[in-house]
């Protein structure tokens, strides 16, 4: 199972339960380094909120961060960003793009897909768990975005 694949879950999860213990210990498991600079810059954080930024690699080739946003150590949405070399109809980036939509599909139920100029996008809601994902490519990469919030997005 791609790294991507296995992250929807993870954090989904997290989010719904508030918990950091299982994001953390996936984060551990990848070996992934806290950053100095958070990756996601919030006009509007909660109050009394930390924010932490995580980047790792895997496969050899890709790369990728994560970033937590928590509230009284509760977590309140996390964003995270994969990065692919640029998409191809045969690529890994392309079938884990499918696979990442089928499992939102199955925790979160169906999703709303969208178009903006070349990113391409489905947007869930479950309860009070709200999920964006999309894909896009910039330059020599091809990405996938994971925005995960309990309620509603912080900006």
């Amino acid at each position: 199972m791609s790294v991507t694949v296995s992250l929807l879950p993870v954090i989904a999860e997290s989010v719904r339960q508030g918990a950091y213990s299982r994001i953390g210990d996936w984060l551990d498991g990848l070996g992934a380094k806290a950053l100095e600079t958070v990756m996601v810059d919030y006009s509007r954080p909660p109050i009394l909120s930390t924010q932490g930024a995580h980047g790792f690699e895997w496969g050899g080739k890709y790369g990728g961060w994560v970033d937590i946003l928590r509230s009284d150590d509760d977590i309140v949405q996390v964003v995270s960003r994969l990065r692919y070399p640029r998409r191809r109809w045969f690529s890994r980036h392309r079938r884990d793009w499918n696979t990442v939509i089928a499992e939102a599909e199955a925790l979160l139920g169906p999703g709303k897909a969208f178009h903006i100029g070349d990113k391409q996008g489905q947007m869930f809601r479950q309860g009070d768990t709200s999920a964006l994902i999309c894909t896009y490519c910039h330059r020599k990469n091809a990405y996938i975005e994971i925005k995960m919030a309990r309620g509603g997005f912080c900006s």
